[in-house]
C-alpha cells in the first residue's frame, strides 16, 4: 500500500509557506530518531517513540516537506506504526530520498575527509553503545 503523494502531503502538513515559494525537503530517518531501536529490525515495529518526535514532525512539516526514510524493507508496519504513534501521513520510503537536509542518528557531518578518518577511528575505539 502506497502512502499519499507529496502533493497530496504538502496540502495536508504544510499551510505556512506561500504558494510561490518550493518548500525544501527534510528526510528523516525512522529507527533512532523517531522510533526507539527495540533490537534487531523485524517486520514488526515495536517500541516506543522518541520524546518529542510527532511535535518535531509536525513543526518541521509546517516549512518543509518532510520524507521518512528507513533501512526496513516492509513499510506497511512502519506507516501503521508511524499512524498509531500520531505522526502518519508522511512518505515514507527504504531509499535515501533526495533532500537538503537528513536528520539520521548515524550521521557524520562532513567537513573535511581527514575529521571524517578521525571520527570514525575514535568511533571505532569505543565500545559501540548501540
Amino acid at each position: 500500500m502506497k502512502g499519499p503523494s507529496r502533493r497530496e502531503l504538502r496540502k495536508s502538513h504544510r499551510m505556512t509557506v506561500p504558494s510561490h515559494q518550493v518548500a525544501l525537503t527534510v528526510a528523516v530517518d525512522f529507527d533512532g530518531v523517531l522510533h526507539q531501536r527495540s533490537g534487531r529490525f523485524s517486520d514488526q515495529v515495536t517500541g516506543d517513540p522518541i520524546p518529542g518526535a510527532a511535535e518535531g514532525l509536525r513543526r518541521l512539516a509546517e516549512r518543509y516537506d518532510v520524507v521518512i526514510f528507513t533501512a526496513r524493507t516492509a513499510l506497511g508496519p512502519v506507516r501503521q506504526w508511524l499512524t498509531e504513534h500520531g505522526m502518519g501521513g508522511f512518505e515514507v520510503t527504504h531509499q535515501k530520498p533526495p533532500a537538503e537536509f537528513y536528520i539520521d542518528d548515524h550521521a557524520l557531518h562532513f567537513t573535511t575527509w581527514p575529521n571524517v578518518e578521525n571520527e570514525l577511528l575514535a568511533a571505532s575505539a569505543e565500545p559501540s553503545a548501540k
